[in-house]
């Protein structure tokens, strides 16, 4: 017959050793107590202030909207009178007023007890975009922050042909250094006499060294290029002032070769 070892029976705990555990578990429980106690109390004090209607959003101050409507800003931010003003997520409402096309920038400060002050910084059109056979405003970054209606005048310089646009849409930005030649080569050209004298009708951008601009009282274009856009208004005004307006040229005038200016 084989007899099974009887397991060693564990020791009680005397003394010292007894009164740490029992003095472990005591401490063990005041600490739950304790998180139970505070844990009551922060849920009562959020559950007031949620409920109280004295922190409900009762005013909404829109600071810099001149040409986007302070009601669509105010409808985007989906803030609303059931919001409290203690738990509003301003940069939730922020995101969303500046996934507007014409927004830049958006702030969002909340003033104790009822108020949410929206400020927006505006992105501001420099000129009119043709896209997909669209016309578009664009600001100086290259956003489209509007589609032009079709019975709408566009806004001065009107650029063409961009190359690199793609499915281009409202709300896009262009990546094309093209367009961004083309803007630099208006702002060049209006510091000049002869911007006084004729009407700027396109800017085809066909390439950023190679912008085209046609006016409506010249038979031939303009050709723009290489960056050094001051150097060439300054010799394009000199040229139309000592020839007082008449060139001599039938199909173009080009700029872009030192001070070489190429009349055909």
């Amino acid at each position: 017959m084989i007899r099974k070892k009887a397991k060693p029976r564990k020791k009680p705990k005397h003394g010292a050793e007894a009164r740490l555990s029992r003095r472990r578990r005591i401490l063990a429980l005041r600490a739950g107590i304790a998180f139970a106690v505070v844990g009551g109390g922060l849920y009562a004090l959020y559950a007031h202030v949620r409920d109280n209607e004295y922190f409900l959003v009762k005013t909404i101050t829109i600071v810099g909207a001149d040409l986007i409507d302070e009601q669509e800003i105010a409808l985007v931010s989906g803030v609303n009178s059931k919001d409290n003003i203690l738990l509003l997520n301003v940069a939730d409402v922020s995101e969303r007023i500046t996934a507007l096309p014409m927004v830049h920038s958006c702030s969002v400060v909340r003033i104790f007890p009822d108020t949410v002050v929206i400020e927006v910084q505006e992105r501001l059109p420099v000129a009119t975009l043709r896209a997909a056979d669209r016309l578009y405003e664009v600001d100086a970054e290259g956003v489209a922050v509007r589609t032009v209606g079709d019975f709408e005048d566009s806004l001065e310089p009107f650029i063409t042909n961009v190359p690199q646009l793609g499915n281009f849409a409202e709300g896009m930005m262009v990546e094309s250094p093209a367009f961004h030649e083309a803007v630099k080569v208006w702002d060049a050209f209006q510091t000049t006499s002869m911007a006084e004298d004729v009407t700027v009708s396109e800017l085809a951008a066909y390439a950023s060294n190679s912008v085209w601009m046609t006016c409506d009282e010249l038979p031939y274009t303009i050709r723009w290029g290489r960056s050094d856009y001051p150097r060439q208004a300054a010799l394009l005004d000199q040229l139309w002032k000592r020839e007082r307006g008449d060139l001599g040229c039938a199909e173009y005038l080009e700029l872009r070769f030192d001070t070489d200016l190429a009349c055909r």
